[in-house]
């Protein structure tokens, strides 16, 4: 039932209530006046009598019929007062106020029941996410943005059919629900509603295209709960990245069976993940950073593995993006930071020079400051300078809340740590980027190095142009992931600060670390190769600190 049609029945109901109240009322008056004639031809004897008789049954029966009159009256006052209340406090739980259409509180109240009453329908459900809105919303302005929300809006409840139901799920997402007969007979009706939903701007001077991404999930059982399939609709809506749609407006996947494997290898990870972090299952790795100019060790970043006792290591690529997903990332960063901290507190107490630590932060923090003073008891508590320790930040960050990014870097300063900005390249990047976030290193995504390759000087003079950039806004800079010598010559020529990859070392468990660094570079024994651009790329790959040794001229 559309949000239209709901309003019509709300005022038959109220047309109707009033309707019925008249009718008692004028039948009430109605039999009273049949009543008085009726006592009054009864009286026949006495007129003066009749007259007193008929007087008293007059201003009897009109007393009634006031009485009546106003009961009823105050009836339909009350009853039009709890229709109004009860619309008012409906309207509030179930309708959108960008759309004014449905919210997904009545779509999840509204659906299980569908789905129970149309046995013979087959469903899918859709999640439909507009891609890039927020440049649209800044762009245009937050009214327009809203505007075109409930222009989506109406699209899509114009192409439904009957028994098809639809809502806002959230912010630019909706969620909707489709008779499904193939899937391309689905992937036809969603191209259509991308091609009227762009005619929002046909007859605009200043035109703009909207592109959009679906996750598809066919609806198998009624008896499942709706959030199982809502969170399918979002894998598929993950895998829309992977996918090219017949039209450039519109990306869409369905959910598959590969999907359902990847969520029951994550359940049993979440299953797992709690236990894992206090039996000592997860362990800190250190990945040495290089100085090409001084040849040695200049930092590390810390990076976390998992040895499940029944699987092996678990790499942080399948576990990192679950548990930023589910929240675990928080005690997971803490456990890392604190680790962090009792390597460089021993470190200190064996009186070695620390090198600094770099230890990631996840995106789940930038909703509020309080991380930061969870970090400071732990510092604190081991009595850890706070100059020894980076936070990383990563690109895809900045565009999300610039303002509260920002409050954050200038509280980390406040701290005493230092402050980078991983994967820089991956996204997005931006002179504004620079201009705008002051950080203190930029980290190179090993990305800019792959697009280098395929066109060599194109690539090679963006990356000097960043290094030279960085380095005037006083900013070092580290590039990561790299996997030949011929790189780092050319990162050497381009004075870029620091080297991080495999061409040096793997991420290396602590004790490996510290004999690397402590035991070479503290007696002055570790001394990088020279480098010559003519021998073959990968020569110098490291597996492990001895083979490398094996390629080191000692002094």
């Amino acid at each position: 039932m559309s949000n239209s049609a709901f309003k019509k029945s709300k005022r038959r109901y109220i047309y109707v209530t009033a309707g019925i109240l008249l009718v008692v009322t004028f039948s009430s008056i109605f039999f009273c006046i049949s009543y008085i004639r009726e006592l009054q031809s009864l009286i026949s004897y006495d007129t003066l009598q009749m007259q007193r008789s008929s007087s008293f049954l007059e201003i009897s029966i009109a007393g009634a019929v006031i009485l009546v009159i106003t009961l009823i009256s105050f009836l339909t006052f009350f009853s039009v007062s709890q229709i109004t209340f009860k619309n008012k406090l409906q309207t509030l739980a179930y309708i959108d106020p960008v759309t004014k259409g449905w919210n997904s509180n009545w779509f999840k109240a509204r659906i299980p029941l569908m789905l129970k009453t149309a046995v013979c329908n087959k469903y899918v459900l859709i999640l439909l996410d507009i891609d890039k809105f927020k440049v649209l919303n800044d762009a245009f302005g937050h009214a327009k943005g809203d505007s075109l929300l409930a222009y989506i809006y109406e699209c899509i409840e114009k192409q439904q059919t009957e028994n098809e139901i639809l809502c806002r799920l959230e912010s630019d997402c909706f969620l909707f629900l489709m008779h499904f007969d193939s899937n391309h007979e689905i992937q036809e009706r969603l191209e259509k509603l991308s091609i009227q939903i762009n005619n929002f701007t046909e007859a605009r001077e200043q035109k703009y295209f909207i592109s959009m991404s679906c996750g598809i999930s066919q609806i198998d059982n009624a008896d499942e709960d709706l959030f199982i399939y809502i969170d399918r609709c979002e894998v598929a809506l993950n895998c829309c990245a992977k996918t090219i749609g017949r039209t450039r407006f519109l990306r869409s996947a369905f959910f598959n069976e590969c999907d359902r494997t990847k969520l029951i290898e994550e359940k049993k990870i979440e299953n797992k993940m709690a236990k894992a972090l206090e039996s000592g299952q997860f362990s800190v790795y250190l990945q040495p950073k290089f100085d090409i100019d001084s040849n040695r060790v200049a930092g590390a970043e810390a990076l976390v593995r998992w040895q499940d006792p029944e699987r092996g290591m678990i790499m942080p690529n399948d576990f990192i993006s679950l548990f930023e997903k589910n929240g675990f990332i928080l005690k997971l960063d803490l456990f890392v930071f604190e680790k962090v901290c009792k390597i460089i507190r021993s470190w200190i107490d064996a009186g070695a020079a620390p090198v600094p630590i770099s230890v990631n932060l996840s995106r789940t923090y930038l909703d509020s400051l309080l991380f930061l003073d969870n970090l400071e008891k732990i510092r604190k508590q081991y009595n850890v300078p706070s100059e020894y320790i980076e936070l990383e930040l990563t690109e895809s960050i900045v565009y999300e809340n610039m303002g509260l990014l920002l409050t954050i870097i200038n509280k980390i300063h406040s701290l005493g740590y230092t402050c980078s900005i991983d994967d820089f390249g991956s996204g997005y990047s931006s002179l504004n980027l620079l201009r705008n976030v002051p950080v203190d290193t930029l980290k190179l995504d090993r990305g800019f190095f792959l697009e280098s390759e395929e066109s060599p000087e194109r690539g090679n003079a963006v990356i000097t142009s960043v290094i030279d950039l960085a380095r005037k806004l006083n900013m070092k800079t580290v590039s990561e992931g790299v996997e030949s010598v011929v790189q780092v010559n050319f990162l050497k020529n381009a004075q870029c600060d620091l080297v991080q990859g495999y061409v040096f070392s793997k991420p290396v468990p602590i004790p490996e670390f510290e004999k690397e660094v402590f035991g070479l570079v503290l007696s002055e024994k570790r001394i990088l190769p020279d480098i010559d651009p003519y021998k073959t790329e990968g020569e110098f790959l490291m597996h492990d600190a001895t083979d490398f040794e094996q390629n080191l001229p000692l002094s």
